[in-house]
């Protein structure tokens, strides 16, 4: 929910970027291109991304009184593929995020992640595995206004079977963990013994040729939360599983990605409420109207609340988390790129909260409306203006504000 930070210095890091980034990049055929990497340095396929933002936010710590100060974040990020053999690859992505306010000097944090797999072809079959981990500190959630510190690791194992050129059945274990800084308190609850857990998910999944840019890919997860800190009152293990149908778009079709739609189901006894809700998962772009392109972004999924349920039996509160976005952009004379966003995030708890003496049924809303002005440099290099108005809603008092961050922008993409 929360938006990047901007103020305008630094570009030049970004000029430094795209620069080595031409003078390494070698030709190579578009399909390989397209399935490995932008950059070719010898045997390895490197995407590199870089947005530098810099602003003036006047709501840095998102409460009913805002505090101002000028921040800067710059995102550098890199995916590599290395073919070891024509049937065996190496993987690998990650970045590091500095966070940087003028004034506000305890805000100041560098997020780091990444993850490394590897994969191999062995007949029909395909086997995959990838371990990750990050160090965050901004925000991750529309609940928890203070930027915490959390640890994330993960691993993943599984195996996808090929039965001709496009239909494979696939099956695998992620194993993900996540801690929070012991310290941390919302509304004087423990962030950490809330939500410190392990989770592991099972999925399975086949993809079923509809037409030569379309696919059909059904999955289930099973998944299985154990609490790494839990209280006597509370279970300490949770189960839960996702019944989705997905629409799968290739780059060649009119509408480009994944719509994804299912059920997500908590049962009875289950230590939290029981549910049976929409799941959504859905990343869409496509050509909008005079030579604009609209892309969609949206999530619905149930999350884990740091506030207690207000019920007569001990139950884990949860929210169905929802996020919403809609971009357009619009090409302009003069090597001008203009864009527009709307972006809509819901918190609806499934049990009610302990507000003084009432019991409080809580719904949070919050909106961000914003515009951009970029000019393009090259093939790879943009930078320009934008301006972002932003504004939360609850019925718990101390977590309604407003926001409005305005700055500049640079992005290299490859």
């Amino acid at each position: 929910m929360r938006a990047a930070l901007l103020r305008g210095v630094g570009f030049a890091l970004a000029a430094v970027v795209l620069a080595s980034g031409k003078a390494t990049g070698q030709e190579r055929p578009p399909s390989e291109r397209q399935k490995y990497g932008k950059i070719r340095l010898g045997p390895l396929y490197l995407t590199p991304a870089v947005t530098l933002l810099a602003c003036v936010d006047n709501n840095v710590y998102n409460t009913p009184t805002g505090v101002a100060d000028e921040s800067v974040v710059l995102r550098p990020a890199l995916t590599a593929v290395l073919p070891v053999t024509r049937h065996a690859r190496l993987k690998g992505s990650g970045g590091f995020v500095p966070y940087y306010f003028h004034n506000q000097a305890s805000q100041r944090h560098t997020d780091v992640f990444g993850t490394a797999g590897a994969e191999a072809d062995v007949g029909p079959v395909t086997v995959f595995g990838s371990v990750g981990g990050g160090r965050y500190r901004e925000r991750f959630s529309l609940e928890i206004d203070e930027r915490v510190l959390r640890h994330t690791k993960s691993n993943t194992l599984g195996a996808t079977v090929h039965a001709g050129r496009r239909m494979s059945v696939s099956a695998s274990q992620t194993n993900f963990t996540s801690t929070f800084d012991p310290e941390a308190k919302v509304d004087g609850e423990s962030v950490s013994q809330a939500l410190d857990r392990d989770s592991v998910t099972r999925r399975i999944d086949f993809s079923i040729p509809l037409t030569r840019k379309t696919s059909f890919v059904p999955w289930v997860d099973v998944i299985e939360d154990r609490f790494l800190r839990p209280s006597a009152a509370l279970p300490a293990q949770v189960k839960s599983q996702r019944y989705v149908a997905s629409l799968q778009f290739s780059e060649l079709a009119f509408l480009n990605g994944r719509l994804s739609a299912g059920i997500r189901h908590y049962g009875v006894n289950a230590g939290v409420a029981p549910y049976d809700g929409l799941y959504l998962a859905i990343t869409l772009s496509s050509p909008f109207v005079l030579g604009t392109r609209l892309q969609l972004t949206s999530s619905r999924d149930v999350s884990y609340s740091v506030a207690p349920a207000a019920t007569s039996e001990p139950a884990r509160n949860t929210y169905v988390a929802g996020n919403h976005r809609a971009e357009i952009f619009i090409n302009l004379p003069w090597k001008l790129e203009a864009r527009a966003s709307a972006t809509y995030a819901e918190s609806q708890y499934l049990l009610p909260q302990q507000a003084g003496d009432t019991s409080l049924g809580r719904t949070d809303h919050g909106w961000i409306l914003g515009g951009a002005l970029l000019r393009r440099f090259g093939r790879h290099l943009s930078l320009g203006g934008l301006v972002q108005r932003g504004r939360r809603l609850s019925p718990v008092d101390g977590h309604s504000y407003e926001e409005t961050l305005a700055g500049l922008a640079g992005e290299v993409r490859f």
